[in-house]
């Protein structure tokens, strides 16, 4: 279940509003979507240059940098 998300800066395919029931919050280090609330199997990422992005599941933290160099695509299939 996808719960929230977290920016720390602006970018393509960021969303620019909540949708209904959701909050849009900024925080000190960003944006913050909370109440997603969306059941999802498998994740895209694209690795930034220059970001370190991580995936949060649970207790289980990722840096997707360690998944695979800038530019590149992963994907997770959770289950």
């Amino acid at each position: 279940m996808l719960t929230a998300l977290e920016f720390e800066d602006f970018g393509a395919g960021m969303p620019v509003e909540a949708e209904p029931g959701q909050q849009l919050i900024r925080t000190e280090n960003g944006l913050r979507l909370e109440n997603i609330n969306r059941e999802v199997y498998r994740l895209n990422y694209m690795v930034g240059h220059g970001v370190c992005i991580s995936l949060h599941i649970g207790e289980l933290r990722v840096k997707l940098r360690e998944l695979a160099q800038p530019g590149a695509l992963v994907t997770i299939k959770v289950e």
